[in-house]
């Protein structure tokens, strides 16, 4: 678990949270759920969860590039996709920071929350090579 720094998406200005990231194996029962819950009404139970999540924000990452283990790293950046850029370019401007020891890049698969599409892991602070408003945040083992 971590602790994070003042993050837009957390309730009230410049208040801070936990963080908590679990790698899991099985993607593909992930993909249904993903399937499943941006289809067709959610249904009573998915109301009565929402409603208990009260200010909180969550996502579901999968690995874009880069090292999974990386999720240990001390720096987490947040940023969206330049708009009308293709994945292709995004991906190809990307590759040779995420091939530097302990980087790597989440991107967005469910959510509860605005946070933004992708989360760029590091052990230190990285220059992007794409233009895109950033939430960086230094993280705190708990």
């Amino acid at each position: 678990m971590w602790w994070v720094d003042a993050l837009p998406w957390l309730a009230g200005e410049g208040a801070g949270g936990f963080e908590d990231w679990y790698l899991v194996g099985d993607w593909p029962a992930l993909g249904g759920l993903s399937a499943h819950a941006v289809s067709g009404p959610p249904g009573r139970a998915h109301d009565a969860v929402a409603k208990l999540a009260g200010t909180g924000a969550g996502a579901l990452y999968g690995l874009r590039r880069g090292d999974p283990e990386s999720v240990a790293q001390p720096c987490a950046t947040w940023l969206s996709k330049p708009a009308g850029m293709p994945y292709a370019e995004f991906d190809e401007r990307m590759a040779a920071l995420l091939d530097a020891p302990g980087a790597s890049l989440w991107q967005r698969q469910l959510v509860l929350g605005p946070t933004p599409e992708f989360c760029l892991i590091s052990p230190t602070p990285l220059e992007l090579p794409v233009p895109a408003e950033l939430v960086s945040a230094r993280r705190r083992l708990r």
